[in-house]
């Protein structure tokens, strides 16, 4: 049986009123993405789950502002999510082992690195979502289309723009971004931290 492919607009939506069928839609796409980069730090299944299920009230919470927009794909929105609860999740155990002391085995260490590279990456990701929001529409459209997984082809024919377009669109964007990142000084701060 074929799962029905939702739009961003129509997860948001879905989120927002708590549909059965939208959330099942969100679990089966997004929850093995999720569940490979918590295993991939160190965590474990139960952790995952905890921190996917956390991000979702999240959203849900986020959606019922009526000031609320989506800036990129739901995907990205949900994985950016998913990263800083994660982080927290590091920060909290860490604080707790240094309470506890190093004689309690039961709270596993994290290196203080760990903690650093996450951050780092958190930093990153909201200077990206920060300058995708001031692209102009035509380069939002792409981009959060590019992102959804959408293949070119499907870009064009939804946007109603030629192959070429969409292609030339999305890299210039991304360049864009790229050139306004590492021209920006917090982000020439995070180079210079992560380097010492």
């Amino acid at each position: 049986m074929l799962i029905k492919k939702y739009t961003d607009k129509e997860i948001v939506i879905g989120v927002k009123k708590r549909n059965r069928k939208v959330l099942n839609y969100v679990y089966l796409k997004f929850f093995p993405i999720v569940e490979a980069f918590i295993l991939s730090k160190g965590g474990n299944q139960a952790e995952a789950s905890d921190v996917f299920q956390d991000s979702i009230y999240a959203v849900y919470m986020n959606v019922q502002n009526p000031n609320f927009v989506l800036t990129c794909s739901f995907s990205h929105y949900l994985k950016i999510i998913c990263r800083n609860l994660w982080v927290m999740s590091l920060r909290n155990r860490n604080r707790q082992v240094i309470t506890l002391g190093g004689n309690d085995n039961s709270i596993p260490d994290v290196p203080e690195s760990t903690i650093k590279e996450e951050n780092e990456e958190v930093a990153k990701m909201d200077l990206f979502i920060e300058y995708l929001a001031d692209l102009p529409r035509a380069c939002r459209e792409v981009l959060e289309l590019y992102f959804a997984e959408y293949t070119y082809k499907e870009i064009a024919n939804e946007l109603n723009i030629t192959y070429g377009n969409a292609r030339k669109i999305k890299h210039d964007c991304i360049k864009r971004i790229h050139k306004r990142i590492i021209n920006d000084i917090r982000f020439k701060k995070l180079m210079d931290d992560g380097s010492n």
